[in-house]
């Protein structure tokens, strides 16, 4: 990294981590400071303090899910921990404190904890957007987190209006707060991410989540993506269609269990979607609906336990610009959902790109040379946890020309050498093959007796990645 000019010919290397320890340390310690060392950090560029956060603090990003462990961070306060010309430093650079990160796993003091956010963070005239995250707890009865998040939540509804970035990780309990906000205030907000987190009075049992937390962003101009998580059993309750701009969202990731007839419900209003994940639940009723047209939708992503449901929102969709399709199916049903995806290509009259089938359970595709050949511009094909499916997808991609534009594939497969058939194969083509710059095919048989054994097998230039799995004898 380029050395800063800092006082008397003077440079500190920002590479140099342990120059600026020194020199921090006699700072903090108010010592005198020799010509060999700087006079003062203060007058380091905001860049150069603002990389040294980032460097070195946690929680920067707000995109959950976040691997976060330390206890009470925000980029400004972990340099008012350095020494007092950075503190104030801090204190006027509004820039520093545009990304916050608020965790309570491991605050011994909450409510200090609470005030100090209401004393140190919001009253910050010169902060006019905003991006942060709060993570709560989650499996615990040894904590009660409703008297923290209560009055943490009830600082930030009256400063919604300043948010850019908004994820919440709490209970549904300690979201409803988020109701009371005065309709409109989301004027900046652009994306929201929920988390539900179960209590430690929820139980076993699955629990209900109102819709009444998203009131809060139903009048947000500038919202463009929402993300809702639940990593336990949990259903919605409430009318439909849920209350939300679904006029103007981007990106739509519903990770919470979402019947059929409610997704049928909002869908059609997202004219402006991109990028959609669902996780679908449940049956969905006989009958006829009409076809819902998503123009600009290129990357779908469906997960579902159900086939029923599989094949009906399938069966309704018209997708014109798709160029992603992933489809996550983990029923025992013997649905076949062959037909209304060859359908579902030929109406939208869509490239597909890319596409991946998770289905450990049954094969829901007939014959998937068929539905390869509606796919000419494929270049991407995952195929995760089906063994026979992977063999018949490889047997039929050595015996014909299927997919000609195919540069990476990834399969759980133990046929080694059917994928170096196949690499070979498609190597011995025409020069302007694109498997000219493969990048390989991937292979990993998944079992529950697993080594994580490697091998890679060269074939002309080109490679073959395994994990392969066997019982862990003592030979």
């Amino acid at each position: 990294m380029k050395s800063q000019p800092v006082d008397n010919d003077r440079t500190i290397d920002v590479g140099n981590m342990g120059e600026l320890q020194v020199a921090t340390r006699q700072g903090s310690r108010g010592q005198g400071i020799n010509r060999d060392t700087p006079k003062t950090i203060s007058i380091l560029p905001t860049e150069i303090i603002s990389s040294i956060f980032r460097a070195c603090a946690h929680g920067l990003q707000v995109h959950l899910p976040i691997s976060y462990d330390s206890s009470t961070v925000t980029i400004p306060w972990v340099l008012g921990q350095v020494c007092k010309s950075w503190k104030e430093i801090s204190d006027n650079e509004a820039s520093l404190w545009s990304s916050l990160t608020l965790s309570y796993n491991r605050v011994r003091d909450k409510r200090a904890f609470t005030q100090r956010v209401k004393d140190t963070i919001f009253p910050r005239t010169k902060l006019e957007q905003i991006s942060i995250t709060c993570l709560g707890f989650e499996d615990t009865d040894r904590i009660d987190s409703s008297d923290i998040h209560g009055p943490v939540l009830m600082l930030i509804m009256p400063n919604l209006g300043r948010f850019r970035d908004l994820s919440l990780s709490l209970t549904a309990t300690e979201l409803k707060p988020l109701v009371a906000s005065p309709p409109g205030l989301c004027t900046l907000l652009e994306s929201v991410q929920l988390e539900y987190l179960r209590s430690s009075r929820d139980g076993a049992r699955d629990v209900e989540i109102g819709h009444l937390p998203l009131v809060a962003f139903d009048r947000a101009p500038m919202l463009r993506k929402l993300y809702l998580k639940c990593h336990f059993p949990c259903r919605f309750i409430g009318e439909d269609p849920l209350s939300l701009p679904w006029s103007q969202l981007m990106e739509l990731d519903i990770d919470i269990g979402l019947p059929y007839h409610s997704v049928i419900n909002f869908l059609p209003l997202c004219t402006q979607l991109v990028h959609f994940h669902i996780y679908l639940t449940g049956t969905a009723n006989p009958g006829s609906e009409s076809y819902i047209v998503l123009p600009r939708l290129r990357s779908i992503s469906l997960f579902s336990y159900s086939s029923h449901a599989y094949s009906k929102i399938l069966g309704v969709l018209t997708l014109p610009a798709l160029r992603e399709l992933r489809l996550s199916l983990h029923s025992f049903d013997t649905i076949s959902i062959q037909n209304t995806m060859l359908t579902l290509l030929v109406r939208s009259e869509c490239t597909l790109e890319l596409f991946t089938l998770m289905s450990p359970y049954v094969n829901p595709i007939d014959d998937m040379s068929v539905l390869l050949e509606a796919m000419p511009r494929l270049r991407k094909l995952y195929i995760h946890y089906h063994i026979p499916l992977t063999i018949h997808v490889l047997q039929r991609m050595i015996a014909n020309e299927l997919v000609p534009l195919l540069e990476g594939m990834h399969c759980s497969v133990a046929s080694i050498p059917m994928a170096q058939e196949l690499i070979a194969i498609r190597k011995a083509g025409s020069s302007s093959d694109p498997l000219d710059t493969y990048h390989g095919i991937q292979c990993a048989l998944l079992s529950p007796y697993h080594i994580a054994s490697k091998c890679k097998c060269n074939v002309e230039g080109f490679y073959t990645f395994a994990r392969y799995g066997r019982r862990n004898t003592s030979d």
